[in-house]
């Protein structure tokens, strides 16, 4: 065997024995990477607790707005018992008799027999700021009521409050419409010339000389 061979196969044996500091090879201890199907599944029970935290949350939030909601009904029906009652409570009070949500056990013997006004004379009696505050006390029911027809109850009883308002406060009523027609007069106005006011300013008196109704869209229209 010539010397280069020789070489040859000595090297390729003495590579094949494992040097006494380098890990021994084991099959069994091999360190595979995780398949995708495996990072897929995680995900997704991720993305599921998160959902089922989110509804646990709005269902938290949901409890204990219906908790404060018959905390505030049971309040009402004491005061009203007891002879202190504010208006809030005569409507809370009125509303048992649709409300379907309302627990019977709630109800005492007697509660028939008490003498509560009509929700309509309630709202007639007030002054303006009683009327203000019984808007607030109405709206604070109405966020937490969830059935529709006690809503329509309360929804109700808002727009009566905001007649009344309207009856005992004429002036603010007035100034509305006025600026609601200083809104429309601006508009018509606003993109005139000089020149186009000064024609229609013409045509204004001599409507006003023929007695004729005077229609603003008459105006010139020309540059």
């Amino acid at each position: 065997m010539d010397h280069n061979r020789r070489n040859i196969i000595s090297s390729s044996n003495s590579s094949s024995r494992r040097h006494g500091v380098s890990p021994r090879y084991d099959s069994n201890n091999r360190v595979t990477k995780s398949s995708r199907g495996g990072s897929s599944t995680t995900a997704n029970k991720i993305a599921a607790n998160y959902v089922s935290s989110e509804e646990q949350a709005r269902q938290f939030v949901a409890d204990e707005d219906k908790f404060v909601l018959r905390q505030s009904k049971k309040k009402a029906d004491i005061r009203v018992r007891e002879n202190r009652a504010k208006p809030i409570d005569y409507l809370a009070f009125s509303l048992r008799y649709i409300d379907a949500e309302r627990d019977v056990f709630d109800d005492q013997d007697g509660d028939d027999d008490i003498e509560v006004p009509e929700p309509a004379e309630v709202v007639q009696s007030l002054d303006l700021e009683g009327l203000r505050d019984l808007e607030a006390d109405i709206k604070n029911y109405h966020v937490l009521e969830t059935d529709s027809r006690n809503r329509e109850y309360w929804e109700a009883l808002r727009s009566l409050c905001k007649s009344q308002k309207a009856k005992l406060d004429p002036s603010r009523h007035d100034r509305r419409v006025v600026n609601s027609v200083e809104d429309d007069i601006n508009r018509i106005l606003a993109p005139k010339s000089y020149d186009q006011l000064c024609a229609l300013e013409k045509q204004i008196k001599t409507k006003l000389r023929s007695d004729e109704d005077i229609d603003p869209r008459l105006s010139c229209h020309g540059p």
